[in-house]
């Protein structure tokens, strides 16, 4: 056992102990989803550190332990070969204090730089899992994790001049003595295959053959639409 200098302890328990809340909000997912949550606890030979706390039961009068965060992976680990599970264990907390915990574990603080993640997984992943089945053990299957590098091939190159802080315009604008200013773009997958289509059309049909004037003319015509109204 060890004792966390903020008050919570780590524990190695029979997973026998350790039980689902039932009153998680999270549905339990579907087969092929919890499929894949086995298969990766058993291909990492672990199924991560779950947040519980710690109540008696009512019939048997033994304590046993409740996942504020880690439902579905304490399923998974009841059908497993695996006899113990590691747990963080918050003590006896109420239950309006298990879900705020509950919530803030299981909640999404930060959103992932996808253009980043686009590039650790071309210099770095693909070429070690080349013909890996991510669909096997990873929310994303290998199609998807292709569209997202795919992201790196609609960026438009631009240097950066350390001292102006400009960005000097690569050789195809037709915009060469104005300032080329950054645009970051987050969207939906159904609308970035659209902007992916459009893309495609104008390079075959009009001859704008780069991201930057497809860019210019969507814009061009989006504001000309717009006018027309």
């Amino acid at each position: 056992m060890t004792d966390l200098s903020w008050g919570t302890k780590l524990l190695e328990v029979p997973k026998e102990q350790v039980r689902c809340a039932p009153w998680n909000p999270k549905p339990k997912g579907t087969p092929e989803q919890r499929q894949k949550l086995n298969t990766s606890i058993h291909k990492d030979k672990s199924a991560g550190v779950l947040a519980v706390r710690e109540l008696v039961d009512p019939d048997t009068g033994e304590k046993y332990y409740e996942t504020l965060d880690g439902n579905h992976r304490v399923a998974e680990i009841h059908e497993s070969k695996y006899e113990t599970v590691r747990i963080e264990n918050f003590g006896t907390v109420h239950i309006s204090e298990a879900i705020v915990i509950s919530r803030k574990r299981e909640g999404h603080y930060f959103d992932t730089d996808l253009l980043q993640a686009a590039e650790l997984y071309k210099d770095e992943v693909l070429p070690v899992y080349e013909n890996e089945d991510f669909s096997q053990y990873m929310p994303d299957n290998h199609e998807d994790i292709l569209k997202m590098v795919k992201m790196l091939d609609s960026q438009p190159e631009m240097e950066v001049n350390d001292n102006q802080q400009e960005y000097s315009p690569p050789p195809e604008t037709e915009f060469k003595k104005e300032r080329l200013m950054p645009l970051q773009v987050w969207m939906p997958e159904s609308v970035f295959l659209m902007w992916s289509q459009w893309r495609d059309h104008v390079s075959s049909e009009v001859n704008y053959d780069s991201v930057n004037k497809a860019f210019e003319l969507a814009v061009a015509e989006a504001v000309t639409t717009i006018g027309a109204r």
